[in-house]
């Protein structure tokens, strides 16, 4: 029988460690979900898979949230707060799928989602160079103060 190197016992320490750690900060209406995983990697994969679903469900979060960001469209009867909570709750799901889009990307989707009688801000606002810097939330200021 093979004894273990001193690169086994290192790595079977940081596996107890981690096992230990990752055991600790599972929610006890969880644990019997993870009590028959043997080493530290195995919990992970259980709890990713849990809490985000497996990659199959992961792109369809992604894809269903690009869509959605794809196909903004203010509501005719909905007020700039309205759109502006819709819109952000699509820039969060893709945030949570793994997306994330920079300013400049983000504040020209939701300005040009927005409806026909905001086109004269919308020209104000894409002509100042602010569009690239300004987050949603201060482009949103922005809108609101107009």
């Amino acid at each position: 029988m093979n004894r273990p190197t001193n690169d086994d016992i290192d790595k079977m320490e940081k596996d107890a460690i981690a096992f230990y750690e990752i055991s600790c900060g599972v929610a006890p209406d969880n644990f019997d979900i993870i009590i028959n995983c043997k080493f530290a990697k195995e919990i992970w994969d259980v709890l990713k898979n849990l809490y985000q679903g497996s990659e199959q469900a992961q792109e369809k979060k992604l894809t269903t949230a690009l869509n959605e960001l794809n196909n903004f469209k203010a509501l005719p009867s909905e007020s700039i707060d309205d759109s502006f909570k819709r819109f952000n709750l699509i820039v969060m799901k893709l945030s949570n799928a793994g997306t994330v889009r920079n300013n400049y990307e983000t504040n020209l989707q939701f300005l040009n989602g927005l409806g026909r009688h905001w086109t004269t801000t919308k020209m104000i606002v894409q002509g100042d160079r602010k569009i690239h810097t300004l987050s949603l939330l201060k482009l949103y200021g922005e809108l609101q103060a107009q």
